[in-house]
């Protein structure tokens, strides 16, 4: 029969079953008499469906909308069971049998096919083809059922897992990809032995990155290279053939010898990428402490070229000194002896982006000088960060600063009028980072004198920016934002208060946790001692009381939205060794004087405190610093003013300088204000701000004074505070 005469009967053939299959979906419903879809093999639509009873099966639990027609099964079970019950001839009982099995009941059938399964579970062996140990086949016994299905599928197939390749080796019944892989290592090892180059520093090269991968000596056997590795290392030899690298090495020869990298579909784009590759990888082994500079200096070209053309120098003035530590040009700091970085290079590169989107945003608002920047477009600024503008009708959002002059939408398909609506753009953290990275860069334009006032200043309500002091010549001074400190007299005075053991314990441990560790008043408060919180975790165990003498636990400060870091990196705050000869003696003293007054797992109690194993309040660590203070100097001093006196210290002796704060309770910010903020020396005051403490007062927040001395003390008070604000502090 001829093929055009084949080809007219089946399309007849296949037009008259779509027409049966048209007639037979659009028949009417059973129940509505509409002629609806039928989706079931009963003629009934999908709204009556739903209205129909759900019937129990009986050959399953299963309930169905309809059995089958004069069967009391549903589809399923009518294909494999008999319509009638029968006595089983195996137990006896009356079920439906088995179509198939006919004259046993299900459950003799189920009991039948496990005992044949059971038969062909001949033995364990190990298999030819893949080596594991699986049980044997009744008609190939020397190879497991997955393999044989395998072979009997796909004959003529690699044999490797997942390889659907025609086989090039019979032997090995490999494809030719795979047989490449198997022979790469060899080609590999002779390519390297006999390579040659014209220009001797490109044979060292190539020597030095195939010895660095481990590929001079590669084994015929070795499955780690595969002709990927091959033609890579292959097309980087003849690039080294070719092209001449400098003797000295550099990240930027390397980057001006990379070919253009090309587009998909372009011919030879997979030699280029592995020229690329194989280049990259060569500088990486050679030259890898320079690459966190190579790379600052091409995202720096990369900025510079997006920021515009009057703020280039500023920015990169403020780039190299935010890289080099940010130091203050006025203070007597040498850069080659010091390493004074306290923040990484992410929050340069992310504090550069940011002074970038500020300036173009003001080259957009025709503002073209940092002199001209003041508070009131700093507020401007925040306010297109907080805000945008959506349309109520199509949901287009605009920024702020477009809308300002758009009554109609500008959308063209919407245009309405009026229908912006204010939503929020960033979240207040987002917006709080930029204006801290604003507020540095302004610090280093008021440090060199390009701006007179930073437009970000710091939040009033927090951080004091500058307070007013009386001079020697009784003249109101206003002092700027600055390292607040005492002289280096007071420390050498308080030194030898602590190593004296004569001392109070409690008020020398005091002064020595503030300024050998920098703790604050709440570490203070809640520093710990570890025999006592081991006693209290386990009870019945043994307290090891020699670790008193070796380390505290401190409060692990938890990541919140305000803070994103802990402050310290652990709870262990281990003691100075170098200060053991006088610090033992002291822990040793306090700890005796600790005994008389109670057991709490706290280092400072008090007596109202014990009761309930809680920690002693503020007052009562501002009391013992003030009580040590009044006999060491015949003044007061404040906690927080001697830490940063302690910090300062650190940072001035230190050769990471304020990078060492960090790690020492000070947020990023502050200990790198540790290098540009100029120092103000404080003078211990000569009356305390509420109370004179008393040495003989009892542990407690507050020390007893008589009724008489606290009334004379607050008409003081009173008079002193009518006569500063006269003066205007």
């Amino acid at each position: 029969m001829p093929d055009s005469i084949r080809m007219r009967e089946s399309f007849h053939q296949g037009q008259q079953r779509c027409e049966e299959r048209c007639n037979k979906t659009f028949d009417n419903c059973e129940e509505c008499k509409l002629p609806r879809k039928s989706r079931r093999w009963f003629d009934v639509c999908d709204l009556c469906v739903r209205k129909l009873p759900k019937v129990q099966c009986g050959g399953c639990p299963t309930k169905v909308r309809r059995l089958q027609p004069d069967s009391p099964f549903c589809l399923p079970c009518s294909k494999r069971l008999s319509k009638v019950k029968i006595a089983c001839e195996k137990c006896g009982l009356a079920d439906y049998p088995r179509i198939s099995y006919p004259g046993h009941c299900g459950k003799c059938y189920l009991n039948a096919i496990h005992r044949k399964n059971v038969k062909l579970r001949l033995r364990k062996f190990v298999c030819s083809a893949c080596g594991l140990t699986k049980t044997s086949l009744p008609n190939a016994e020397t190879i497991c059922k997955t393999c044989y299905e395998k072979r009997r599928r796909s004959k003529g197939k690699c044999t490797v897992t997942g390889c659907r390749g025609s086989i090039l080796h019979k032997k090995l019944q490999l494809c030719r990809y795979h047989h490449a892989d198997r022979l790469a290592p060899k080609r590999l090892n002779k390519y390297i032995n006999s390579y040659d180059s014209p220009f001797p520093q490109n044979v060292r090269y190539f020597v030095a990155l195939t010895a660095k991968l481990g590929l001079a000596n590669c084994n015929v056997d070795e499955r780690s290279v595969r002709v990927r590795d091959l033609c890579k290392y292959r097309a980087v030899g003849e690039y080294l053939q070719s092209h001449e690298l400098p003797e000295m090495l550099t990240w930027q020869a390397i980057h001006e010898a990379l070919p253009k990298a090309r587009k998909r579909g372009q011919r030879g784009r997979i030699r280029v990428h592995f020229i690329r590759s194989g280049l990259l990888e060569l500088v990486h082994h050679i030259l890898p402490e320079q690459l966190v500079q190579y790379q600052r200096e091409r995202l720096m070209e990369k900025w510079l070229r997006s920021t515009p053309v009057m703020f280039v120098e500023h920015v990169t003035a403020f780039e190299k000194w935010a890289s080099e530590g940010m130091l203050n040009p006025k203070l007597d700091i040498n850069l080659h002896e010091a390493w004074p970085l306290a923040n990484t290079s992410e929050y340069t590169q992310q504090t550069i982006k940011t002074v970038i989107r500020f300036l173009e945003w003001c080259v957009k608002c025709d503002i073209c000088s940092l002199a001209n920047i003041n508070e009131s477009t700093a507020a401007s600024y925040k306010e297109t960060l907080f805000w945008q503008l959506e349309c109520s009708a199509c949901r287009k959002r605009i920024p702020l600063e477009v809308a300002k002059t758009n009554e109609i939408c500008s959308n063209q398909e919407c245009q309405a009028i009026n229908s912006y609506v204010k939503i929020r753009r960033l979240a207040r953290a987002s917006v709080n980072q930029y204006t801290v990275n604003l507020r540095t860069f302004f610090n280093w334009a008021q440090l060199h004198d390009v701006v007179p006032e930073n437009p970000f200043p710091y939040n009033t309500d927090k951080i004091r920016r500058g307070f007013t002091v009386m001079n020697k010549r009784g003249q109101m001074v206003e002092i700027s934002a600055s390292i607040r400190r005492y002289d280096d007299k007071v420390v050498e005075r308080f030194f030898s208060y602590m190593a004296s053991p004569d001392a109070d314990p409690e008020e020398a441990l005091v002064l020595y946790l503030i300024f050998f560790h920098l703790l604050t008043v709440t570490e203070l408060r809640n520093a710990k001692i570890p025999s006592l919180v081991a006693a209290a975790e386990n009870p019945t165990g043994e307290c090891d009381r020699a670790r008193d003498f070796e380390y505290l636990l401190l409060p692990v400060r938890q990541p919140s939205r305000g803070l994103q870091s802990p402050r310290r990196e652990g709870p262990i705050m281990k003691y100075a060794k170098k200060a053991a000869w006088w610090l033992r003696p002291l822990l040793e003293r306090y700890f005796e004087k600790r005994k008389r007054i109670g057991v709490s797992e706290y280092l400072f109690v008090g007596r109202y405190q014990l009761t309930q194993n809680k920690p002693v309040c503020d007052t009562q660590i501002h009391d013992l610093v003030q009580r040590a203070s009044q006999r060491v100097l015949d003044g007061v001093v404040n906690p927080r003013d001697l830490r940063n006196t302690a910090a300062a210290i650190r940072a001035d002796r230190s050769k990471r300088r304020s990078a060492i704060l960090t790690r020492l309770g000070y947020t990023r910010g502050w200990a790198t204000r540790f290098n540009y903020l100029e120092t103000f020396l404080l003078e211990p005051k000569t009356t305390p701000r509420r109370h004179q403490p008393n040495s003989a007062s009892p542990q407690r927040g507050r020390s007893v004074v008589s009724g008489a001395r606290c009334a004379e003390r607050a008409s003081e008070a009173g008079a002193r505070g009518r006569i500063n604000k006269v003066a205007g502090v």
